[in-house]
């Protein structure tokens, strides 16, 4: 198997939660749309992480290249909305959170190692 070079913005289930209480208590985030994906990722490295820690796992999974997948998308049509994607790293800001609620993301690479 291979994988696309995709990128996702991640962010710990345990800061959600933190965000979602954090939010109905604070006066400051009334009305206001807070992001909680703090991390952008892209699939290898979540399996470099996790090779990282289970070497002996056979995690190890090649990158395929944007054409490969090109060669599939006419069998699924919902890649199509993920082919747009590849090769495009996402980034998001989530300054207005953090200023809003006064959290701390944790790093992904804590969360992906505790599933």
């Amino acid at each position: 198997p291979v994988i696309p070079n995709l990128s996702l913005g991640t962010v710990d289930v345990r800061d959600v939660a933190a965000c979602h209480v954090r939010a109905a208590f604070t006066p400051e985030a009334a009305g206001k749309r807070l992001l909680a994906a703090p991390e952008a990722i892209t699939l290898k490295q979540m399996i470099n992480i996790l090779h990282e820690r289970w070497p002996k796992r056979g995690l190890s999974t090649p990158q395929a290249p944007k054409w490969m997948i090109a060669l599939v998308v006419p069998l699924d049509p919902k890649l199509a909305q993920v082919y747009t994607s590849i090769n495009n790293p996402v980034t998001y800001d989530c300054s207005d959170t953090v200023k809003a609620l006064g959290i701390t993301f944790r790093p992904i690479k804590d969360a992906i190692l505790l599933m």
